[in-house]
């Protein structure tokens, strides 16, 4: 094996020692998990990253599991330090050319090449051309672009449709997208106007018509007009899935419905491994230093009680 595939070998077993622990017992992650949602991020970071690192010991490797209708994914090759893709079937369909890469959606993906993004086409050919600082992928058929400090928004054509004045923004989801102006953040629509005035410390995106929002370091939950459903008094909350969102009080986890009401008690110690959704009615929680699986109402319907689990 040459140096730089031992290089990228022994990074990619450190950083499989970070995915596992991600799933490890408390008694193995000690501090760590003093900031639980934080960690949830970081283990689906870590899978991320151990497709490129793994990739770059062989020759090529299917960044997911999908079906051959899907577009092509991710993956690095082996003695390059450039980004590709491939199909369901792991064939390299899109050459490795890239400095950095998005996954393709709604079937163009965010690509860099010396130190601007622009946009490819599932066939690897360039339809936006490369001139944004930073770019992120499509969504509701806009995706948001960097232009110098600015944010904004352009559509599959590359035209600006939301020209860049905002200092932070993020992805369009129910026809909303939160922005930043000033250090507060508000929603603007498609057409870029401002429907809730930037206000809050910090916002997420709108699901099931609630968006989780932070007052004064407390989370609680508006709807598309800017009105206050849920009154701020969260650590932390997640994002509304079917009619539950996942919250964290005093350092313990729980589920609320979209009036506020807690439907499981927090008693969980570090919520769900994945808790934007539920999986199959059911999903993995901590307690007490062991994972079990709970259904909607908070109820242990499989303690299975292990040092860690993934969503069923």
């Amino acid at each position: 094996m040459n140096t730089l595939a031992t290089d990228l070998q022994t990074k990619h077993e450190r950083e499989f020692r970070s995915y596992r622990d991600c799933y490890s017992s408390p008694a193995s992650r000690n501090s760590r998990l003093k900031h639980p949602f934080k960690q949830v991020r970081r283990c689906i970071l870590v899978a991320a990253g151990l497709i490129a690192i793994y990739a770059g010991t062989c020759s090529v490797v299917m960044a997911q599991s999908n079906s051959g209708s899907k577009p092509p994914t991710r993956a690095c090759v082996d003695k390059t330090t450039k980004w590709g893709y491939v199909d369901s079937t792991g064939k390299l369909v899109i050459v490795p050319r890239f400095d950095a890469t998005n996954s393709f959606s709604e079937k163009l993906a965010a690509v860099q090449v010396d130190g601007k993004w622009g946009y490819i086409d599932t066939t690897g050919n360039v339809v936006i051309a490369f001139q944004f600082n930073k770019a992120t992928s499509f969504s509701e058929q806009l995706a948001a672009v960097q232009v110098g400090e600015k944010w904004g928004y352009i559509d599959k054509t590359g035209n600006a449709v939301i020209p860049a004045r905002f200092d932070s923004v993020q992805r369009f989801s129910e026809q909303f997208a939160a922005v930043q102006i000033d250090h507060k953040w508000g929603y603007i629509d498609r057409s870029g106007k401002v429907v809730v005035v930037p206000q809050f410390d910090n916002a997420k995106r709108f699901s099931e018509g609630l968006a989780a929002v932070q007052i004064d370091h407390k989370w609680g939950y508006i709807d598309g007009t800017g009105t206050i459903l849920v009154a701020p008094r969260f650590d932390e909350a997640a994002s509304f899935s079917e009619h539950l969102a996942l919250v964290q009080t005093a350092g313990t986890f729980g589920y609320i419905d979209k009036t506020g009401r807690i439907v499981s008690s927090p008693r969980l110690t570090s919520g769900a491994l994945f808790p934007q959704h539920f999986a199959d009615q059911r999903d993995p929680v901590e307690i007490g230093g062991r994972f079990d699986y709970i259904d909607k109402a908070g109820n242990v319907v499989i303690p299975l009680q292990l040092d860690g689990v993934c969503s069923l």
